[in-house]
Order: C-alpha cells, then structure tokens, then sequence
C-alpha cells in the first residue's frame, strides 16, 4: 500500500494507519459513500480469514472518515422561482405570437405548461436518450374543451409523478387565462404551427431532438440572459417553485395548492375533491397579482 507494507510485513489485520492511508488516498478520486464500501470489502475480506476488524472502534479512522464526508459535500445553489414578472419577460424576448422561430413557440408552451401546471421536469421532459410514450408526455395527451378552435381550458394527462407510485397518472385542468400569459393558447398555438409527431414526445425541437431536462435548464437560462437576468440560480425546478410561490402570494389556500402540486400531504387531505370551477379560476388568480 504505497510502500507503508514492507515484504515482511503481513497483508492481514490491517492496522489502522493504513487504513487511514487508504481512504485519504481513495478520497482523492472517489466519493465518500464509495470509500465506504471498499471498507466494507476489507472488512469482509478479513473475516474470511478470521481477523476481526471493528472499523466502528477505530477513532481516528472514523474522524478522517467525518472529514471526507464534510469536505465533499457538494455546494448547492439556491433555486430561485419563475415569476409572472419573469413569464412576461420571456414573452417580451421570444414573441411567441409574432415570431417564425418554432423553437421558441414550442419553449414558450413548455414554460407555460411546466408554470400553471405546477410540474416536475419528468412530468413533461423526457430523458436524454430515450422515449417511451407509456412513460413521457405526447400529443394525444392534451385535450382541449370544447374544442381546439377556441378553447375554454384544456386537459393535460400525465403518465408519471414522483409521489405516483403505481403509475395510475392524473389528468390536470388548466384554464384558459385573460393576459398573454397562457398555458392554454400557447399549446394551441404550438400544436398548430409546428404539429409535433402524434407517435413522439410533445415537446421536440426542429432538429428532431425532444425537450429534456437538461436541455430545458440550458433553454431556461439561455432565455433569461438574452433578458438582463442572471441565470446562475434557476432551473427545471424553478416552474413548479414559481407557481407554488405566486400561489401563495395570490392568497390560494395551502390545502388547494398541495393538490395542484401534487404534493404528499396530510391524511385528510387526499379526501379534499376539488371542483371543477374551482380549478379552471386557477391561472386568472395566479395572473391578477
């Protein structure tokens, strides 16, 4: 081990100083729950030889143990929330309504979608390399009422949630808003000027490539450079922190804006059954602030 076992020196017990040895060296280019698990694999292999190793009882190995653990612990940036002031922003920059990029029409309704639908980025991206329309959101699930010419509000069916355990999926009602902040026209719009693939992902990009969440984060921050707003601190997350803050702020009660996030909650309130009209006065709130 890095010339501290000389020829003569017994492989086995190990001492604690070369254990120490080792896991300052495993430290360099592995993570603290890998080192671990070497340890682990010399534990075992000393009690295939009948050595007892008691790593528990080795003090200044477990305090350089705590130490590797503290030192790699990963810096993590606060996720700032998408606002409506930032949505408009963005509209402001992308022109949905006026601009030939379908790149950006296609953004524009994921963004909207992600924003009033309180959505995960799994609930509406799909992963780097692969598409399962069993799992990833397609365009046979949207749905609007009473019909796409002029709709009211439409219905968005997803396939999967973190706290969807069986995969049973829900059906999320977004209505249609009165600012050109809008979830509902800017999918009808979308669907209409760039007509994605009814066998593929909703959300694809004219180079065929379908919306991730990495390259959702990448669009997002892209975006809010090109409108004066540093970056850094948002992500695919940020939509669904956005729509719970603005909740909040438009005076939504906590009981409502766990159902439309979809988050676990209190037993009580799985047996809260939301009215239909109280869902579809959901974005003209979230837009009067």
């Amino acid at each position: 081990m890095h010339g501290l076992i000389s020829p003569s020196t017994p492989l086995l017990p190990a001492s604690e100083i070369s254990l120490i040895y080792f896991v300052s060296h495993l430290a360099k280019t592995v993570s603290y729950n890998t080192i671990t698990l070497y340890l682990f694999a010399v534990q075992d292999l000393h009690k295939l030889h009948n050595f007892a190793l008691k790593l528990p009882k080795m003090f200044r190995l477990q305090k350089v143990l705590n130490g590797i653990k503290r030192s790699q612990i990963p810096v993590k940036l606060d996720h700032y929330p998408i606002t409506i002031q930032i949505l408009q922003s963005i509209f402001n920059f992308y022109r949905p309504h006026l601009t030939c990029d379908l790149n950006r029409i296609m953004l524009w309704a994921a963004f909207t979608l992600a924003f009033f639908g309180f959505l995960r980025s799994s609930e509406f991206t799909c992963n780097d390399h692969v598409f399962d329309p069993a799992t990833h959101l397609c365009f046979k699930d949207v749905t609007f009422i009473p019909h796409v010419e002029s709709p009211d509000y439409m219905l968005v069916t997803t396939k999967r949630s973190k706290t969807d355990t069986f995969r049973n999926g829900c059906t999320l009602t977004l209505a249609r808003s009165t600012t050109c902040i809008c979830a509902v026209m800017a999918m009808k719009d979308y669907l209409f000027q760039c007509q994605p693939s009814s066998a593929g992902p909703l959300f694809t990009f004219t180079s065929g490539k379908w919306l991730t969440r990495t390259s959702l984060t990448h669009e997002l921050r892209d975006v809010l450079q090109q409108c004066g707003i540093q970056p850094q601190h948002y992500f695919s997350h940020s939509f669904r922190i956005g729509a719970a803050t603005t909740a909040a702020a438009a005076g939504i009660p906590a009981w409502l804006i766990k159902v439309l996030g979809r988050w676990s909650s209190d037993s009580y309130e799985r047996y809260i059954r939301t009215p239909q009209e109280t869902l579809l006065a959901i974005p003209r709130q979230l837009t009067m602030n």
